[in-house]
């Protein structure tokens, strides 16, 4: 189980690390950034097929963390793997790879090469964070970076102005639908006082 644990938390965490190295290390890295960042979703990819393969049959299971305390209320930021997660793991991290290895070629050659490929790398830590983890709280802050890092990408060629219109449309539009996730949160809490979904 723990060894599970750790494999989980790494799968998060290697995009994490791959956008903060391609952020830092813009140009020194060159143009092998996108080599870097695809082979990282590779093993990414690799394991959480053996998260697949150790969880298959097997039931839920949970790893809470405490994360603060309000009043009488003990915050936990809870790991949540069942088999939809697991599939879910699957599927973001095999779509990334492919978007990863088809944007090798398609952004070949442009002077931000590292810089979109670090964005692709805070979109899928994103994403991952929304499956794994099973507190409303801490998957609205990963739904809040999803829509961060979508900006990014769709504003990636800022200098021209239809890349610019559409990345500040779709930042509005999101955080017209943020707001309702957000009531809903907090909605929920008030009937149950918790933010775990299992609750």
């Amino acid at each position: 189980m723990d060894s599970l644990k750790y494999l989980i938390l790494l799968i998060l965490i290697l995009p994490l690390i791959n956008f903060l190295v391609l952020l830092a290390g813009q140009k020194k890295i060159k143009q092998w950034g996108g080599h870097l960042a695809s082979v990282i979703l590779l093993i990414n990819t690799v394991l959480a097929v053996v998260v697949a393969i150790n969880q298959m049959g097997k039931d839920a299971f949970e790893l809470p963390v405490p994360w603060f305390k309000l009043g009488q209320h003990e915050f936990n930021i809870t790991i949540h793997i069942d088999n939809l997660s697991i599939l879910m793991l699957l599927i973001v991290n095999f779509v990334s790879l492919l978007v990863h290895v088809f944007s090798l070629e398609y952004i070949k050659g442009d002077k931000n090469y590292n810089r979109y490929f670090a964005y692709l790398g805070l979109f899928t830590f994103a994403k991952l964070g929304i499956v794994i983890f099973y507190n409303l709280l801490i998957i609205y802050i990963f739904w809040e970076l999803v829509g961060l890092a979508s900006y990014l990408l769709i504003g990636f060629w800022y200098e021209k102005k239809s890349a610019t219109q559409a990345s500040q449309k779709a930042f509005l539009v999101n955080r017209i639908g943020d707001v309702g996730f957000l009531v809903g949160i907090l909605l929920v809490f008030s009937y149950f006082g918790d933010f775990n979904l299992t609750t």
